[in-house]
C-alpha cells in the first residue's frame, strides 16, 4: 500500500512539472508579446534565480524566478517603483522597470514586442555623462527622455527606429537618467526641455 501510495504521487508530481506553463492565459499572451519560441520559454519562465543574467532575455528575475517583465503586461505591484513628470502645475505618475547595472542597462528593452502604456525603463548610471543609445534587438519604437542629475530634461527622441543599428540616439548635454516609454508618449505626457521629473530614490 505505502509503495502504491508513493508511486500516485511520484507520478502526480511528474506530470504535474512536465505540464506546458505556457497554458496559462497570461503566460500566453506574454509568449506572444516576446521574441520567444515557447520550448525558450517554458524551459526558462519562473525558474529560480538570484540575478538578471540567469533569465533569458526579456524575462526577468523577480522574486527569485524568471518571470514575465511588469512593463510588458501592465502589472504593477505594491513596491513598484513611480516617477512623477511635473509640467507646471500638472503632474503625472508612471510606473518603472530601473536598469541600474552594466547588464540591465545593456539589456534594456531587447527582445520585447510590447511596453504597457503608463510605465517607463528607467536607466540609471553612477555619473553624469553624454548618453548614447541605440536600437539593436529592440523590436518596438520608443520615446527617449535624457534627464540631468536634478531631474530636468537635457532633450528627447521620439520614435526612435525598432532594429536599426546605425544611428546612436544621444544627449545634448551630460545626463545621469535616461527614460524610455512607448512610442507617442512625449507628446501624450507633454515632455519637454521645460518639464521636471521626480526621480525614486
Amino acid at each position: 500500500m505505502r509503495r502504491l501510495l508513493l508511486f500516485s504521487v511520484c507520478f502526480l508530481t511528474v506530470s504535474c512539472s512536465t505540464q506546458p506553463r505556457t497554458d496559462n492565459q497570461e503566460a500566453q499572451r506574454a509568449l506572444e508579446q516576446m521574441v520567444l519560441d515557447k520550448s525558450a520559454f517554458d524551459r526558462h519562465y519562473l525558474n529560480y534565480c538570484s540575478s538578471m543574467q540567469q533569465c533569458q532575455a526579456p524575462l526577468v528575475c523577480m522574486n527569485q524566478r524568471c518571470d514575465i517583465p511588469p512593463s510588458l503586461l501592465g502589472q504593477p505591484s505594491d513596491n513598484t517603483p513611480t516617477l512623477t513628470i511635473i509640467n507646471g502645475d500638472v503632474q503625472q505618475k508612471l510606473w518603472l522597470e530601473i536598469c541600474d547595472d552594466d547588464y540591465t542597462r545593456a539589456r534594456g528593452m531587447m527582445l520585447r514586442k510590447a511596453f504597457a502604456q503608463g510605465w517607463g525603463m528607467l536607466f540609471i548610471f553612477d555619473n553624469d555623462a553624454k548618453r548614447s543609445f541605440w536600437m539593436a534587438n529592440c523590436y518596438l519604437p520608443l520615446d527617449m527622455v535624457f534627464i540631468r542629475k536634478d531631474g530636468s530634461v537635457s532633450n528627447v527622441i521620439e520614435n526612435a527606429e525598432p532594429l536599426n543599428t546605425e544611428p546612436r540616439y544621444q544627449s545634448t548635454d551630460r545626463v545621469r537618467y535616461v527614460l524610455e516609454l512607448p512610442p507617442g508618449s512625449i507628446r501624450q505626457y507633454g515632455i519637454h526641455t521645460a518639464t521636471k521629473f521626480v526621480l525614486p530614490r
